[in-house]
């Protein structure tokens, strides 16, 4: 498993995370709750929290080392996947405590695998609703593009938050790698139907239309 998620870089740089989610992410899609996890190619992780106080509990609790939804064979092998992806105990107690302590009914990890020099980078965007019903789980991965635009936008613009945490040069995304299953798309922007995409394809589908307004 990966190492523990440094919940300091979420105390110390909150105020500046929330005021983004705010103004740019929040209730976008359902969106209540929003972190960025970086898994550094020496596997330890940085990490930033609309609610550093849950990190905090979650890491008080040892949730990361047994909590399926930061399992390696989850972040190194899917796009995305819910946090409710394995019933095991420690999983389903993660789980709860996010429904039940904070309100999170449904949350999704979103991933972008970058391969450097310096190895791999694994950058997740973790998203969750306060919303109920059983569909809720599934709104986030029937908009996975959407997700996965918003995240890379949030991960440029708050990247140099990161960067001071870290000796690793951290990769900037400079094209938005558009997912479909299902399908693939050619550079013209044909489908071709009947065969599953490249999920970690380097292959640059279109450029982010979102740009941070200063």
């Amino acid at each position: 498993m990966s190492k523990k998620l440094n919940s300091l870089i979420s105390e110390a740089y909150e105020f500046q995370v929330c005021a983004f989610f705010n103004k740019w992410i929040k209730s976008y899609y359902h969106i209540d709750h929003f972190a960025i996890l970086i898994v550094l190619p020496d596997d330890n992780i940085l990490h930033v929290s609309t609610n550093s106080l849950l990190v905090k509990h979650y890491n008080q609790m040892n949730f990361i080392q047994h909590d399926y939804a930061m399992n390696p064979a989850m972040y190194k092998n899917w796009p995305y996947y819910p946090w409710d992806c394995s019933d095991d105990i420690i999983t389903s107690k993660a789980v709860s405590f996010r429904k039940n302590q904070w309100g999170l009914n449904a949350g999704t990890n979103f991933v972008r695998k970058i391969k450097t020099d310096q190895g791999e980078f694994f950058i997740i965007y973790a998203v969750a609703t306060h919303r109920n019903g059983e569909l809720a789980k599934y709104h986030f991965t029937c908009n996975a593009n959407a997700i996965f635009e918003i995240g890379d936008f949030s991960y440029n613009n708050l990247r140099h938050i990161f960067q001071e945490n870290t000796f690793y040069n951290l990769p900037k995304i400079e094209t938005f790698k558009f997912f479909s299953a299902g399908i693939s798309i050619n550079n013209n922007g044909q489908k071709i139907p009947g065969k599953l995409i490249n999920f970690y394809s380097d292959e640059p589908r279109h450029q982010p239309q979102l740009t941070l307004v200063k």
